[in-house]
């Protein structure tokens, strides 16, 4: 039995990981790259070196206070993981790449780049920083897939109808219901304090994902009244929000961001439920 969770996680991640990577180089990167030449034209960027994920987070200083962002991303994400600054902090975004954790804000998968305007090094835009996406986005991608595989395997299986299910809730566990409170953020958004967005996006999955189980799993009408309560928690004690609105980029360039990591992460969510069942099911019967 675990030798048949694990394998269907791994080939259920590595096919979501990849589309998801595909989907992102399609609709999202361009949008994130166009919101770094804002960023490039402010202040005076030769003084303060920033960091940046391609999909969950970034981070910098601006005209002397500092402030962070991110978007969901997987996924994060990303797109669907949670807010965080990069690399190990980017866990898991989801309101803000994807925010994935997503991260999962996320998921956000996540793929990391560094630099300084004065120069520094920093990794091509080629087939080297969508690889490192690529395995990020995998490796995201097999956690989840783990968590719907062992729900498939304690429920004894699953068709494809019930993986797309099971998908949708993951989508709205670590995409929508943050982006509720936080949606995802393109780089050069003003953004408040990244330990409260992290704490609110973990309470936000955390209440989700206890909710949305209680109102799949639970036979009693007043366990489900309760799971449909706790989804209404996070946004009753409130999101994070700066004192200033907006960003460095145009509001209508933010918009769109927000409408691709929506659209990637859905795709990804509805990939990852499916095959997972499907894999898992075949498996089984072998």
């Amino acid at each position: 039995m675990v030798r048949r969770v694990l394998l269907a996680a791994v080939v259920a991640g590595a096919v979501a990981g990849i589309a998801l990577t595909a989907l992102q180089s399609a609709a999202v990167a361009p949008l994130l790259f166009a919101a770094e030449s804002y960023e490039g034209k402010a202040g005076d960027p030769g003084l303060i070196p920033h960091r940046h994920g391609d999909l969950t987070t970034h981070s910098h200083a601006f005209g002397g206070r500092a402030h962070e962002h991110d978007g969901h991303a997987l996924v994060s994400g990303s797109e669907g993981a949670a807010p965080a600054a990069h690399g190990a902090e980017d866990r898991p975004r989801a309101a803000g790449d994807g925010h994935g954790g997503s991260a999962r804000h996320t998921r956000e998968h996540e793929h990391k780049h560094e630099h300084g305007h004065s120069g520094a090094w920093a990794p091509g835009d080629g087939i080297g920083r969508t690889f490192r996406t690529a395995a990020s986005n995998v490796a995201t991608a097999i956690g989840f897939a783990l968590l719907l595989v062992a729900v498939f395997a304690w429920r004894g299986g699953a068709t494809w109808r019930q993986g797309l299910l099971w998908g949708a809730a993951g989508f709205f566990v670590f995409f929508v219901n943050p982006a509720i409170g936080l949606r995802p953020e393109i780089p050069g958004a003003f953004a408040a304090g990244l330990l409260d967005r992290q704490l609110w996006w973990l309470l936000t999955v955390a209440c989700s994902a206890a909710g949305v189980g209680l109102l799949l799993l639970a036979p009693r009408a007043a366990a489900k009244a309760g799971g449909a309560g706790l989804l209404a928690v996070p946004h009753l004690a409130g999101a994070p929000h700066p004192e200033v609105s907006g960003g460095l980029a145009p509001d209508r360039l933010a918009d769109s961001f927000v409408v691709a990591a929506a659209a990637t992460n859905a795709a990804f969510w509805i990939v990852l439920g499916v095959v997972a069942a499907v894999t898992f099911g075949r498996l089984s019967r072998t």
